[in-house]
């Protein structure tokens, strides 16, 4: 349990940088962005959206293991919707 907490305590770090440290434009042209900004600001998201789709195919390959089980807890289902809308969110 000690990883699992470890894990979801950096994906919500890293979302909480994603948020505040989006990269700003210039006043002078809204395309120049700085590049240093702009390189860390995707690799932030592309570790947050692959960890999304990690838990996304995890809630999935246990939805299709344990079929009508996985709908009998709350929590499941839960997890199951909050992983779709993260995802969803994050690739548009």
């Amino acid at each position: 349990m000690i990883y699992t907490h470890a894990f979801q305590m950096l994906y919500l770090v890293l979302i909480i940088v994603m948020i505040w440290h989006r990269p700003q434009h210039s006043s002078d042209d809204p395309r120049i962005v700085v590049d240093l900004e702009r390189d860390d600001y995707f690799y932030v998201r592309a570790v947050v959206t692959g960890y999304a789709l990690m838990l996304l195919v995890d809630d999935l390959e246990t939805l299709f293991r344990r079929r009508i089980q996985f709908f009998e807890s709350f929590w499941n289902s839960y997890n199951l919707g909050s992983n779709l809308l993260m995802v969803g969110g994050l690739l548009t």
